[in-house]
């Protein structure tokens, strides 16, 4: 506010976001007052997920005159930025993953039936962050699903550790392999240096993608150096 967003070309969207974070937090703490009060809110979300996808897909062939005439690589729907709505699809993918699990016997028997919308919801996330092709997104959410799985597996099916430890290594270790394999391969074979561009892998393989990132930390570190004290904007 001090320095009006002439620091930051994205002021106006950082701004209406934190605004709208806080008036979140003033509903949440007035408005949710029952369990129906909360599975609204969840419908809410969900529906909100499910417009965002459809929105997505008319971007990302080109058909939505109102987000573009061509189709895009990246999709951003109406939030203005690939990497606000990657933020927005991360925080929401382990939350309905959480709610998708299921959790004691009786449960288990009609999980599928009472918690259709939630797995919905979630594989429409994962649509959603496959499209915005944002890498640290897809880490961040492969983590979280991860985490809650050794939690849930831990906590309310610990005769199964033993099979959850297998799963786990033998996920990594497949894993590390397909990545180790592509990037040994990524300048030898056409389609697997298609494939990685287009998963936005080679930049990594190659390393352009941390000459910008360091370059980001480097004018943070001058920035607090010329004004430690308030700064030069929301970021």
């Amino acid at each position: 506010l001090i320095y009006q967003g002439k620091y930051n070309y994205t002021f106006q969207y950082e701004f209406v976001i934190n605004t709208v974070l806080i008036l979140w937090v003033v509903y949440l703490l007035l408005g949710i007052r029952t369990r129906k009060d909360l599975n609204i809110l969840f419908q809410l979300i969900g529906f909100t997920v499910i417009y965002v996808l459809m929105r997505g897909i008319l971007e990302k062939y080109g058909w939505d005159p109102t987000l573009g005439d061509s189709p895009v690589g990246r999709i951003k729907v109406t939030f203005g930025n690939v990497n606000y709505l990657a933020g927005f699809i991360t925080v929401l993918i382990p939350v309905f993953f959480m709610m998708s699990i299921p959790i004691g016997s009786e449960k288990r028997k009609t999980w599928l039936k009472d918690n259709s919308f939630s797995i919905i919801i979630f594989f429409c996330g994962l649509i959603i962050l496959f499209l915005t092709k944002t890498r640290a997104a897809w880490a961040a959410s492969l983590i979280s699903i991860v985490f809650i799985i050794i939690v849930t597996f831990l906590v309310f099916y610990p005769k199964y550790r033993k099979f959850l430890t297998i799963f786990l290594l033998s996920s990594v270790i497949l894993g590390f392999g397909i990545l180790l394999f592509l990037y040994l391969n990524h300048e030898q074979s056409l389609f697997i240096s298609d494939l990685t561009t287009t998963l936005r892998l080679k930049s990594i393989f190659t390393g352009e993608a941390f000459w910008g990132r360091l370059l980001s930390w480097e004018a943070a570190y001058s920035s607090i150096l010329s004004s430690p004290i308030i700064g030069f904007g929301l970021g």
